[in-house]
């Protein structure tokens, strides 16, 4: 609009400059000095103008472009805000098992890292707002329009950082059971292989007696595991809170299984310390018969010395044995 004037600055001036020559016709030397410098004066007062006008249009195109520019980048971002807060919206959904929970998380913290990029860019943006409103005092760009975006952002960082916060503690949570139901469960199958591979061995006092040890030492092992197993169980359960109804389910029925084998372990421990305590007592009992009739036959001996029948030697003991039981 400014240098559309410019043809009509023109066109005034040529006007002026050919009057100051139709004036110059038949005046004194001091009286043309005098409209000489007036022409003069009045086109350096145009060509000022004229610079002026381009530096004003100039001026003018720059903010325009500098306007659109930030209208452009504010669009953009409210389009992004926009989109990030219906991605934040929705209540964290429970979730099947520990690898879907891995995959939230990380999805979550996504979210946030495209949030924090976005720190940089606000701030620009929020820079350039200042400077328009310097060279247009525009309340849409104002300094309280300001804080309204920087408020915004504010409240949607805070919010995806409680989401991963939560997210985290719900993937530490499950993590952790999992570590230790998985620890537990190479402990029961290592007992198993134990057991399996225990040799029990009959007929010699000793080794029975060494094999029954070692048998209730791992019978005693197994049983001073059920308090882990319990704890196993109440970790669990605060898992399965975090869980969707269908993982909860798994959880559940992995556990009574875990449960069952170490229970079906307990019972084999006992039940494979049965034979061997049969077999222990009745190599006792043999023992103390041995023992008793070796008492007997001491007896008889004594018997016999007090008779004089005191035989020589083993076969005579038992031929007067056999006397004494006739008569």
């Amino acid at each position: 609009v400014i240098l559309a004037e410019e043809p009509e600055g023109n066109l005034r001036l040529g006007r002026a400059l050919v009057k100051a020559e139709s004036l110059l016709q038949g005046r004194s030397d001091d009286e043309k000095h005098e409209i000489h410098a007036a022409m003069k004066h009045i086109k350096t007062l145009w060509e000022d103008t004229q610079i002026n006008m381009a530096h004003c249009h100039s001026r003018i195109e720059w903010v325009l472009l500098h306007w659109s520019e930030y209208l452009k980048a504010r669009e953009d971002y409210f389009l992004w805000l926009m989109n990030m807060k219906q991605k934040l919206e929705p209540d964290l959904e429970l979730q099947l098992g520990l690898k879907e929970k891995k995959l939230q998380l990380s999805h979550h913290t996504i979210l946030l890292s495209n949030i924090l990029n976005q720190a940089p860019l606000l701030e620009r943006l929020i820079q350039e707002s200042g400077s328009l409103f310097a060279k247009t005092e525009d309340e849409t760009v104002n300094e309280a329009a300001q804080q309204i975006l920087k408020a915004d952002h504010e409240a949607l960082e805070m919010k995806a950082k409680e989401k991963v916060k939560i997210l985290e503690a719900i993937v530490q949570e499950h993590q952790q059971y999992a570590d230790r139901r998985e620890k537990f469960q190479n402990w029961l199958q290592c007992m198993k292989e134990k057991i399996n591979n225990f040799n029990t061995c009959t007929g010699d006092k000793n080794q029975m007696e060494r094999s029954l040890r070692e048998l209730k030492e791992l019978s005693d092992a197994v049983g001073s595991k059920k308090g882990e197993l319990d704890n196993l169980q109440v970790q669990a359960t605060a898992v399965i809170l975090n869980t969707s109804p269908l993982g909860a389910e798994h959880i559940t029925k992995d556990l009574e299984e875990l449960r069952a084998d170490w229970n079906s372990l307990r019972l084999r421990c006992q039940q494979d310390q049965e034979p061997l305590k049969l077999g222990l007592h009745s190599v006792l009992e043999s023992k103390s018969r041995a023992e008793q009739l070796e008492r007997e036959v001491a007896k008889f001996a004594e018997w016999l010395q007090s008779l004089d029948l005191q035989p020589p030697d083993d076969d005579g003991m038992e031929t007067a044995w056999c006397k004494c039981l006739v008569s």
